[in-house]
């Protein structure tokens, strides 16, 4: 969404279980320390104290909204995504008057069981915005 925010070109954004705040994800608690060590730890060459301090320079998504007010939005969040659970999206409905919510209730973060739907929702939404 900060991407589509600086690329006017854009003209239609797909969220998936994207951060609004990175203050306020994963229990209120933020990027913990311990968070950012099992982050990294897969990553090459990506210390934890890195992967902390970018998160923490991510713009809230209220900062853009203003940006993208005019392009359609299309988030798709998941019922049991432990991340960011449901109540971080909280008041997103209002940012954009353009915003079309998808939730998967069971989904977890990364759509495990729900990939065909998920392909046929985005797919479906894209053609539908840009044909």
């Amino acid at each position: 969404m900060a991407a589509a925010s600086r690329q006017p070109a854009v003209r239609a954004v797909v969220a998936m279980s994207p951060v609004l705040d990175p203050a306020r994800p994963m229990g209120d608690e933020g990027m913990t320390q311990e968070l950012s060590a099992e982050f990294a730890s897969p990553l090459r060459d990506i210390q934890p104290a890195d992967l902390r301090r970018e998160w923490q320079a991510l713009t809230p998504i209220h900062a853009l909204a203003r940006t993208l007010a005019d392009r359609p939005i299309l988030l798709i969040t998941a019922g049991g995504d432990q991340l960011f659970p449901p109540r971080h999206y909280d008041g997103v409905a209002d940012l954009s008057p353009r915003l079309d919510w998808i939730r998967f209730p069971r989904a977890d973060h990364v759509f495990s069981d729900v990939r065909p739907g998920l392909c046929q929702a985005v797919g479906s939404w894209l053609l539908d915005q840009l044909a």
